[in-house]
Formats: C-alpha cells, sequence, structure tokens
C-alpha cells in the first residue's frame, strides 16, 4: 500500500458519500431511519425476483461477510497489542457497517469461507489491504443494486439499497496506517496557489455555513467542507493553507463526528506545517488529549506548549496552567 495512493482513497471514500448521507439539522448526527413498508412495519428481508437480481444480491451478501470477518480480524489484531486508538477505528467502522445493512435476502446466505489469521503472527499490513479491498467492493456491490433496480424502475427495492447506502458513513471508514490517513509532518505551506485559495475559501464558507446557531448544525455542509480541506491538502501539498486547513480539518473531526484521534492527528500537523498558526491547535488537541481520551502525558506536554506558544489566546492558558496544576499537582505559575 502506497500512502499516497491510499490518502487518495480515502478521501475518494468521502467524495461518493458526502452527497449521499442525507441528515438534516440538529445536535446529533444521525443516520437516517431504517426502512419500512406502507403498513409501518420494519424491512427486514427482501425477495430476489430473477437471476439476476439473486446474482447481484448473492454478490452483496458475500461482500458484506467478507468486509466484516476482515474489520473483525483487524480489530481483534489492534486488541491484541494494545493500540487503543486503531481498535476504536475498527469498531466504529463495525458498527458502521452494522447500521448499514438493516435487510437480507430470501434465500440468499455467504458462500465465501474466510480463514480466520494466525494474529499472533499476522503482521498489521496484511491486515488493513483486505479491509480496503473488502470495503471498495461492498460499495460497489451496493452501487450495482442501486444501478439495477434504478434502471428496472423498481422504486421500493431503489428505495432500500439507497437508504443502505445513506446509512453507510464515509466518515467511520479508516485507512489504519496514520502515513495514509494523514500527510508527513515534513510538508511546508510554500506557495501560494490561486485554485487552492479558492478551495479553502468554499471549504471555510461551508464549514460557517453548517454551525448556523450553537445548538444547529447542518451536518452534510461540514461534510461537504471536510471534503474540500482534504481535497487542498492532497492535491495541493505545498499551499500556504495547508496548516488552516488542517486545522479545520480537525475542528470537524472534534466538533461534529467525535473522531477525537483524528482530530489530534490533524491539530498537530496544523502547528507543525505552520508553525505560527494564529489557531489553538495545541490547546484543542490537548483538550482532547485530556478530557476525552484521558492520555494525562501528552495533554500535560501539550498545555505546556499551549503556555509558551499560544499567548494570543489568554483565556486559554489561563485553563492550560490550571489544568497543568491539577495533572501534575504542582502550585499554580502566575
Amino acid at each position: 500500500m502506497k500512502a499516497a495512493k491510499l490518502s487518495f482513497s480515502v478521501l475518494g471514500m468521502l467524495l461518493v458519500g458526502v452527497a449521499g448521507l442525507n441528515v438534516g439539522c440538529g445536535t446529533l448526527d444521525r443516520p437516517p431511519a431504517v426502512p419500512k413498508t406502507n403498513d409501518g412495519k420494519v424491512v427486514k428481508t427482501v425477495s430476489p425476483g430473477d437471476a439476476e437480481e439473486t446474482q447481484l444480491a448473492q454478490k452483496l451478501v458475500d461482500a458484506h461477510a467478507v468486509y466484516y470477518a476482515r474489520l473483525v480480524n483487524i480489530r481483534d489484531y489492534y486488541n491484541r497489542i494494545g493500540d487503543r486508538m486503531k481498535f476504536g477505528w475498527a469498531e466504529n467502522e463495525l458498527k458502521n457497517l452494522r447500521h448499514s445493512y438493516t435487510f437480507t435476502y430470501d434465500g440468499v446466505t455467504a458462500t465465501t469461507d474466510i480463514a480466520s489469521p494466525n494474529l499472533s503472527s499476522t503482521d498489521e499490513l496484511s491486515l488493513a489491504e483486505p479491509v480496503v479491498t473488502a470495503r471498495k467492493a461492498y460499495v460497489s456491490a451496493m452501487d450495482e443494486l442501486a444501478k439495477f433496480y434504478t434502471e428496472r424502475g423498481m422504486t421500493f427495492k431503489v428505495s432500500l439499497v439507497k437508504n443502505m447506502q445513506d446509512r453507510y458513513d464515509p466518515i467511520r471508514t479508516y485507512m489504519y496506517f496514520l502515513q495514509a490517513e494523514v500527510p508527513p509532518e515534513e510538508l511546508r505551506g510554500t506557495d501560494s496557489i490561486v485554485a487552492a485559495d479558492s478551495l479553502y475559501n468554499q471549504a471555510l464558507a461551508l464549514h460557517k455555513e453548517g454551525k448556523i446557531a450553537p445548538a444547529i448544525t447542518v451536518y452534510p455542509k461540514e461534510r461537504e467542507a471536510l471534503v474540500m480541506f482534504l481535497q487542498l491538502v492532497h492535491e495541493y501539498p505545498t499551499s500556504t493553507r495547508i496548516g488552516y486547513a488542517a486545522y479545520y480539518i480537525a475542528d470537524i473531526y472534534k466538533e461534529y463526528f467525535n473522531e477525537d484521534y483524528r482530530a489530534c492527528l490533524w491539530y498537530e500537523r496544523a502547528w507543525e506545517w505552520e508553525p505560527t498558526i494564529a489557531k489553538p491547535a495545541r490547546f484543542q488537541a490537548a483538550v482532547v488529549y485530556d478530557l476525552r481520551l484521558h492520555h494525562r502525558n501528552k495533554a500535560v506536554e501539550l498545555y505546556k506548549q499551549v503556555i509558551q506558544k499560544e499567548t494570543f489566546n489568554e483565556s486559554n492558558v489561563d485553563f492550560a496552567r490550571h489544568r497543568l496544576a491539577q495533572l501534575t499537582q504542582e502550585p499554580m505559575k502566575p
């Protein structure tokens, strides 16, 4: 797996899914409701009508089974080695898959025999690559069924598969290798690029529009803004905007999607790519490590950096001093 290729793969997944996830305004980001029949009953099974539909349904069922098994394998691997961050990622992606897969096809069962690897002798790469492959196969199988039903004018079944696609959240998918999730710290924004500036301004406008009030968020706008900021970083890695784009990527992950580890990684890139960034990147990361992830040592390290390097926000500096005193049990310094 090459880092650049994987980076664009995760961006592509987001680009595919951002328009389809129809979540309205509100304080929570909820998936669409489970499909129901006209009499209000939840759709649990669907009967294929002919051989072609059965074949496509079989493809979906097999893709789901393989994807699920691959996720279980990598989750168990991270649990064995004690990687809390990536274990949480695998758990999130498994939950995402369960949310998406809400009905089954009558008479169609998985035909793929999936052997469980020996986790004690298996490396991370050999587990992560099959997850990415299986994910793509699952998305492709949903797309093929949606196209099939649309072309045949099968409105109800179109709605079932569209609901499945909408319930599958591309934000809750992961590349598992950090170099694929996040570009390297060595990047530097040295070039003024008109296209990058335009993309940044569009993304920032959407980000602001997504938070129309303290208790109301338009999640599709935040998803679209996230995609644009990611696109900027991956397509224009030398742009002077990459540091601030990284900050807003982190902010969206943190504020709207509770992707705490991802947020911290992107906050870190923000100050690495833009050392004098006039945004509280270190402070935000410190708070996440402190109050959400309970990583005391990392929080202490970052609170110290806030006091030294983010003096533009006095209230944050005061909070950092206060939390340092509590975390290290030392007297607060003036």
